[in-house]
């Protein structure tokens, strides 16, 4: 069985270097025999797949290599685009030959893919008709699959309807919260602006009172400035003279009287 896996591998590296081989280097005629040559390697390909996959039981790697058939045919429709995207950059199309040259190997990606596709459905067919089981087994194994999907689908649907409610919850109540904040807030609000109006009102009373303080020294500087303060210190010196010669003659007429008084005496 491991002999017969790695000969088909084996035998699809081959068959597709086989198959770049004789697109890329194909004349491109229209109507070129050896342009039919890819679409004969898949179905070529397509019957060894048959006679390798007829007695292997082991369904996945049956698949492996049944599909292997239609890779093999998307795979020349690949390089027979690009053979054709090559040819085109090089020589260009002009002309109804090279209209005919391009769609021959378009033709060529067409047939192959078209070729992939039947022979592996054929293919398949026939390995599920000599493996009647594996077919009862494939139904119950898509009906198990498809089970357990939906009831993975009924749990992410559970768990996302549980989310979406826990979601809506927490809107509601943060909703709620947002309300009674306002409702708490605006009251605040509304007292800080009566206390910044007033703040406002003795801002603006200590400025003008700064601002009247400021005329009153500005005027009392002014008025000190005028004051006859030296012609007040000298006539100040002049009256503390005259005192002092007052004081002295009131010394001696006291002395005199005291004098008299003693002689009368």
């Amino acid at each position: 069985m491991t002999g017969n896996r790695s000969a088909l591998n084996l035998l699809f590296l081959a068959a597709g270097v086989f198959g770049f081989v004789l697109i890329y280097g194909a004349n491109g005629e229209a109507g070129s025999p050896e342009l039919l040559r890819p679409t004969v390697v898949v179905v070529g390909y397509a019957l060894v797949v048959r006679i390798g996959t007829k007695r292997m039981s082991d369904q996945p790697l049956a698949e492996h290599h049944m599909d292997s058939i239609y890779f093999l045919g998307f795979l020349f429709t690949l390089f027979s685009l690009i053979a054709l995207f090559a040819a085109l950059q090089t020589e260009g199309l002009d002309g109804d030959a090279d209209i005919a040259f391009a769609f021959t190997y378009i033709g060529i990606s067409v047939a192959t893919s078209i070729a992939g596709v039947l022979f592996r459905s054929i293919v398949r067919g026939a390995w599920l008709k000599d493996h009647p089981e594996r077919s009862v087994d494939s139904i119950e194994a898509f009906l198990a699959e498809r089970a357990s999907t939906v009831n993975a689908l009924a749990s992410k649907e559970q768990a996302y309807i549980a989310a979406l409610s826990a979601f809506v919850n927490a809107t509601q109540d943060f909703s709620a919260d947002l309300s009674r904040a306002r409702q708490t807030l605006i009251p605040e609000v509304d007292a800080l602006a009566l206390a910044m109006q007033r703040q406002n009102g003795e801002v603006e009373r200590v400025s003008t009172l700064a601002q009247s303080f400021t005329s009153v020294s500005e005027d009392l500087h002014r008025r000190s400035q005028s004051l006859p303060f030296n012609a007040v210190a000298g006539e100040m010196h002049r009256f503390n003279s005259g005192v002092s010669e007052l004081n002295t003659a009131l010394d001696s007429l006291i002395t005199l009287l005291e004098r008299k008084v003693e002689r009368v005496s």
